[in-house]
């Protein structure tokens, strides 16, 4: 039986105790401002907060838009990109630092492939806080998202609407969606033919900038808040960790 002292172990132990504490926390605040917060007249395009760069836009980042009739993509793409940037970076390097560092007794007698899995769980962690961050944060913000969510149902608005914040959430999420595609290729023989369908389908989120069903792009996204406690327990279950209250009933 491993030792429970260590603090990461307690830290471990103490978020997969709370799942899905984050989820109900932001649809509890989600509900509070749409009944509480006074109307807001008219509405406010709002710009995401990562402007994008005017770097050949002309040339390169509208044209490709226009031709995959994806037209909010050119103020997106480069969002997509750093988000993919980071987390591949976080996959190479950072993962392999801090766990090294927190776990110095079992991290480096892993085999390669176990080494790969534990890296593809750090960045969902990472991944999940960050999207659940912005989908709380466009709660509170975006002003023509909380305008629409009060005006009576239109089907047809909701299904095409577009704001610069939810682009943000949406091209963060994408960015993410391409790493797990990549990984899930590069690497089909660890992860197999599912994990390789799981991704493509997850690609097809692009068509959102359609935009199509953007206006939900918030609700879909918080689910994501409870994948760090899931992956929580699943570092729990590889370090062999099963004697901590998230495992009791668990098979061993």
């Amino acid at each position: 039986m491993k030792s429970l002292s260590s603090p990461c172990f307690i830290i471990v132990h103490t978020l997969s105790s709370s799942k899905h504490i984050l989820t109900v926390v932001s649809y509890l605040s989600s509900s509070y401002l749409w009944v509480s917060s006074p109307p807001i007249e008219g509405t406010n395009h709002m710009l995401g907060p990562l402007p994008p760069p005017t770097w050949r836009q002309d040339t390169l980042r509208t044209p490709l838009a226009l031709y995959l009739e994806l037209p909010p993509v050119s103020s997106h793409v480069h969002e997509s990109v750093l988000t993919l940037v980071t987390y591949q970076l976080t996959h190479s390097y950072i993962s392999a630092f801090l766990l090294r560092r927190l776990f110095p007794h079992h991290y480096p007698g892993f085999c390669p492939e176990t080494k790969l899995n534990w890296h593809t769980h750090v960045v969902s962690s990472v991944h999940s806080i960050l999207i659940s961050t912005v989908a709380v944060w466009i709660i509170f913000n975006d002003k023509e998202w909380r305008t629409i969510s009060r005006e009576p149902a239109d089907i047809v608005e909701r299904i095409h609407v577009y704001t610069g914040a939810l682009g943000l959430l949406t091209a963060l999420a994408q960015g993410y969606f391409i790493y797990h595609l990549v990984m899930a290729t590069v690497h089909f023989k660890v992860f197999g033919v599912q994990t390789l369908f799981h991704a493509v389908s997850c690609c097809t989120y692009i068509f959102a900038f359609k935009p199509f069903f953007m206006f939900y792009a918030r609700q879909f996204l918080l689910f994501e808040a409870s994948n760090p406690f899931v992956n929580n327990h699943w570092f729990l279950k590889e370090l062999g960790i099963r004697t901590v209250v998230p495992f009791r009933g668990y098979p061993t």
